[in-house]
């Protein structure tokens, strides 16, 4: 559920915080071709959607497919801009085809961590038997963005895009060196 998601103390649509998710690609409401609009919920921005490349295509699932080219996407959102540091992350889960994670970008950069959080190698799908994969990204930046651009996408064709998220909010705090010396002199590691 969107509420649940939480990212350094702080949850979807509190102040200062934006949150996108798409869940099914076959929605016309926002203008263009080859865009949707999120489908589960947005707060906190203007102009987010969600575009995609020539010979992809919206499933009958809702998925994003495509049978003949590597798949490419972008999630764009349009924000207020400030100086203070924050967390940006994009979560996503695909079917089939895994992503081609050393192409994912925020505004250009690649991200401050990476980690699958979720594989299943036979998850049923209307082809057979394929490999799911929920994968989560963050990035930490010194300001926050008028924009923020995730571009990402497939290596090669038949990846099916299932869900995407996108939470940005305040940066976590870190504890301050003198924290993580007192712990280390507790523990004898020092």
């Amino acid at each position: 559920t969107p509420a649940e998601a939480a990212w350094g103390g702080w949850s979807r649509g509190d102040a200062g915080t934006i949150y996108a998710e798409w869940d099914t690609f076959v929605d016309n409401s926002y203008a263009g071709t080859r865009t949707a609009a999120p489908d589960i919920g947005q707060s906190g921005a203007g102009n987010v959607n969600l575009s995609w490349n020539a010979g992809t295509f919206a499933a009958g699932s809702g998925n994003l497919y495509s049978f003949s080219v590597p798949e490419t996407f972008t999630a764009s959102l349009t924000a207020t801009a400030g100086s203070e540091p924050v967390r940006a992350v994009l979560q996503f889960e695909t079917w089939g085809v895994q992503m081609d994670y050393s192409a994912i970008l925020l505004n250009g950069l690649a991200p401050t961590y990476s980690a699958q959080t979720f594989y299943d190698a036979a998850y049923a799908s209307s082809f057979g038997a394929v490999e799911l994969v929920q994968h989560l990204v963050y990035w930490d930046l010194e300001q926050t963005a008028a924009q923020y651009l995730f571009s990402f996408g497939s290596a090669e064709h038949s990846m099916s895009l299932a869900q995407v998220a996108v939470d940005i909010g305040p940066a976590p705090v870190p504890l301050p060196t003198a924290a993580w010396l007192l712990g280390a002199g507790l523990l004898g590691l020092t």
